[in-house]
């Protein structure tokens, strides 16, 4: 039989039929080359001992593009294809991400760099998450160990606080999408919270890989709400975990930051009680002795004042002049009330008052006399 002939373009068409078959595959190898076209088009090849493949991707679908590099190894999610015009097969990529421990490490690390160099994890844009909160909204998946025991702990804290949970991926192809999703209903909803809580479990590094999504990372960055993570166990640190608000070692250590236990908070107000208490009977023995002191400094002037006031008061006695009339004297007075200090004061013939100290003697002058001389009218 005869094979049927077609041309060029209708026979890469019936490849490509037959690639739509194939569907999705997920493609490991490393990274042989790594080419940026006009910072649009990625392209890419990737081996191993027995083949080389290559790979296309549209940039903008490749959020994690600045952590790969060459010598890396990868696991390539998409689509075959034959070109038409070129010939050229190759995959069409929708993801890239590094695959194994080394290649893992690598890309963290590049990533990290790339991020810290533009403030991400700087201590200084970091919000304060306040001890006693009201409203915390949760990220986690449904039913894990990480809420099982976020919850648990919170449980035996303060109460009165309202969680507003939201079932997430940590895991998988789906987790990033899943997390960026939970953000994005908190914002929609525009609920706020004093604190938005990221948790997961413990696992490898390849598990953990959603948190050290540059997707979620920038999320976390630009949330509006502040955010701990408790994400895996206390040695496992995610880029999440850098560029979250504050970073807690586990689910059940995350717990423990955002709230006071009730027993310590108790015990501390206990304290409080008692150093206050102290306080307040020191400040009440140094007014006492201060009064005391007083009060003596007090007494001791009101006896010199006293005795001050004696000696003035005696004083006064004795310049008092009824005191002084007591003693002889008297005080001679003209007609008109006017205390005679000179016989230039009167007339003969004229009236004065003599006043005693018993009594007032009324005269007429009949004769006024000067030291040396006398004188008659």
């Amino acid at each position: 039989m005869t094979p049927k002939i077609v041309p060029v373009g209708q026979f890469v068409e019936l490849i490509n039929l037959y690639l739509q078959e194939i569907g999705e595959v997920i493609v490991e190898g490393e990274i042989g080359e790594l080419k940026l076209s006009q910072g649009r088009w990625l392209f890419l090849t990737i081996k191993d001992s027995q083949a080389s493949l290559s790979v296309f991707a549209v940039l903008a679908q490749i959020t994690n593009f600045n952590s790969l590099s060459e010598g890396m190894l990868v696991r390539v999610r998409g689509v075959p294809k034959l070109y038409q015009r070129s010939g050229r097969f190759s995959l069409v990529a929708s993801e890239i991400l590094p695959a194994g421990e080394g290649s893992l490490k690598m890309a963290f690390e590049r990533l990290k760099k790339e991020l810290d160099q533009e403030g991400l994890f700087a201590l200084s844009r970091k919000r304060q998450i306040t001890r006693y909160p009201e409203r915390l909204g949760l990220l986690t998946a449904n039913n894990s160990q990480a809420y099982s025991d976020f919850v648990k702990v919170l449980k035996h804290r303060l109460g009165g606080i309202a969680i507003t949970f939201y079932p997430i991926k940590v895991q998988g192809n789906e987790a990033v999408d899943s997390i960026l999703a939970g953000f994005r209903y908190f914002s929609q909803k525009k609920l706020r919270f004093d604190a938005i809580v990221l948790l997961r479990g413990g696992g490898s590094l390849e598990d953990l890989q959603a948190f050290n999504d540059e997707r979620v990372v920038r999320q976390i960055y630009s949330s509006l709400d502040p955010v701990i993570t408790g994400i895996g166990h206390e040695s496992d640190w995610t880029l999440a975990d850098l560029v979250a608000d504050v970073r807690a070692s586990t689910p059940s250590n995350a717990a423990e930051l955002l709230v006071f236990d009730k027993r310590e908070l108790l015990a501390k107000l206990e304290r409080h009680n008692k150093t206050i208490a102290s306080q307040l009977q020191l400040i009440l023995l140094e007014k006492k002795n201060f009064l005391i002191k007083f009060s003596g400094l007090l007494e001791s002037m009101i006896n010199k004042y006293q005795h001050k006031l004696l000696t003035l008061s005696r004083l006064l006695d004795s310049l008092d002049y009824r005191n002084v009339l007591k003693r002889g004297y008297s005080i001679t007075y003209d007609g008109n009330g006017q205390v005679l200090k000179n016989i230039n004061q009167v007339k003969i013939w004229g009236s004065i008052i003599t006043k005693l100290a018993v009594g007032e003697i009324f005269s007429q002058i009949k004769q006024l006399k000067t030291k040396n001389e006398k004188k008659d009218y």
